[in-house]
Parts: C-alpha cells; sequence; structure tokens
C-alpha cells in the first residue's frame, strides 16, 4: 500500500505523503539511472574490443593481400 492510498482531508499530511511519494520516485528513478549509466560503460567497453579486433583483422587481411603479390 502507497503513501498516496491512505484517504485523508488534513492538507499537512496530504502534502507529507505526496512529498514521500515523490522522495520514493525520485530514488526509483536515481537507481535506474545508475543502472543505465552502468549498461553504457560496458557497452563502450565492449564496442572497444571490438574496435580493436576489427583493426588487428584489417591489418591482417592487408598484410595477407601484400604478401600474395
Amino acid at each position: 500500500m502507497s503513501t498516496l492510498d491512505i484517504p485523508t482531508t488534513d492538507p499537512t499530511a496530504r502534502i507529507a505523503q505526496r512529498l514521500a511519494f515523490l522522495r520514493e520516485e525520485y530514488e526509483s528513478g536515481q537507481a535506474q539511472l545508475r543502472a543505465l549509466e552502468q549498461r553504457t560503460r560496458e557497452l563502450q567497453n565492449t564496442m572497444l574490443r571490438i574496435a580493436g579486433a576489427i583493426a588487428v583483422l584489417e591489418e591482417l587481411s592487408a598484410e595477407g593481400r601484400s604478401s600474395d603479390d
């Protein structure tokens, strides 16, 4: 049951409930953002390794073609 499920007519209590809800949402968003940033770093590292492998294979391919001449 979330804090917004509790009915109240007291404005101060409603503000406190809304504030608690927004803080929960903010923390949830922060956690999602951290996870996405971590995934971005992992993907960048993977792409860097792939780019390095491509460069090595292209170089080997070019050396193979030049030695065939």
